[in-house]
């Protein structure tokens, strides 16, 4: 079995890299850089009444369409070898500030 975790480095994406390296998959792990995830978060420390729509705009790009792209090349690979899985998850590790 061959695994692709995403925003594995850390929190639910690395224990579940753990999991399938204990089953014996042979997993690779992406992940965003952090110095980049850490200027975004700094940028935007304020309540969600404060965020401009160009700010969540850019949000949901880094996350939905990182996410589309994923899948969409992942069905490609998964079609030709005849078989795959994709499994997304989320958390809540990243908030705003109250």
């Amino acid at each position: 079995m061959r695994i692709t975790v995403t925003a594995g480095a850390s929190g639910i994406g690395r224990a579940m890299a753990e999991a399938f390296l204990s089953q014996g998959a042979q997993v690779a792990i992406c992940d965003v850089d952090e110095a980049a995830l850490a200027d975004f978060s700094a940028a935007h420390p304020d309540a969600i009444e404060k965020i401009t729509f160009e700010d969540w705009r850019a949000c949901l790009a880094v996350n939905l369409d990182g996410a589309f792209l994923t899948a969409r090349r992942a069905a490609k690979i998964m079609k030709a070898q005849g078989n795959g899985l994709l499994l997304f998850t989320s958390s809540t590790a990243e908030t705003l500030s109250p």
